[in-house]
């Protein structure tokens, strides 16, 4: 029989469960520089102070040197606003999910206007084998409702920036358009990203059971 204390321990331990962070199994993006700066540098944890395997990849941080493992656009990506850009970027998730946050790490090289500040952020429940041209996005939450990002600070680490939108449910892919820059208006650069969900985690349903248990044990007493 397991201790009521035991339960205990296993109800703190569950309770302390983060809430989920979702990578996204692919990405998108209609111009690149290219070499290591394409747009699936942006899900590959190169650039995150433990390489985006720690137990809590939100305390990570991307340094200000080294790899050149972001995403940064071609010059062609630029529109005719001197801080917005025609880039169009698209993630697909591995599975259908509720999403009600993103999490960004902004770029912090030198050349730090090139991050980006505000973008419209659109969601697809389309199934995942969608072609990107085929996918259709009909809920958009615009930039000015997101909230700005900061730049980055050059010559120190940065830390992950993280904005909270509506939920939306069963997520297969997220689009971002719009971008604008610091000021740049040539480029445009993201260092990492992910996304995330609040909603219905394992701390739930363990605590749930748990209680459920410790209900049977005291009949049995």
């Amino acid at each position: 029989m397991i201790p009521l204390a035991a339960l205990a321990s296993l109800a703190l331990t569950a309770s302390t469960t983060a809430a989920l962070v979702i990578t996204p199994a692919g990405a998108d993006s209609t111009t690149t520089i290219g070499g290591s700066r394409t747009i699936g540098a942006t899900i590959d944890g190169a650039l995150l102070s433990s390489g985006g395997t720690s137990s809590n990849i939100l305390t990570e941080t991307v340094g200000n040197a080294g790899s050149a493992a972001h995403w940064l656009s071609a010059s062609t990506a630029m529109g005719g606003s001197t801080t917005s850009t025609t880039e169009v970027l698209t993630f697909t998730l591995s599975e259908a999910s509720d999403v009600d946050t993103i999490h960004l790490w902004s770029y912090n090289r030198a050349e730090r206007t090139r991050g980006v500040k505000t973008f419209d952020i659109s969601f697809s429940t389309d199934s995942i084998g969608t072609a990107i041209g085929s996918l259709t996005f009909p809920t958009t939450i615009t930039g000015a409702t997101l909230g700005d990002f900061t730049m980055g600070s050059t010559g120190t680490d940065t830390s992950v920036q993280t904005k909270t939108f509506a939920n939306q449910t069963g997520v297969t892919h997220i689009r971002f358009t719009n971008l604008t820059t610091f000021g740049s208006t040539s480029y445009v650069a993201i260092s990492e990203l992910r996304f995330g969900s609040a909603v219905p985690e394992p701390t739930t349903t363990a605590l749930l059971g748990l209680g459920g248990l410790a209900l049977i044990l005291r009949r049995r007493k």
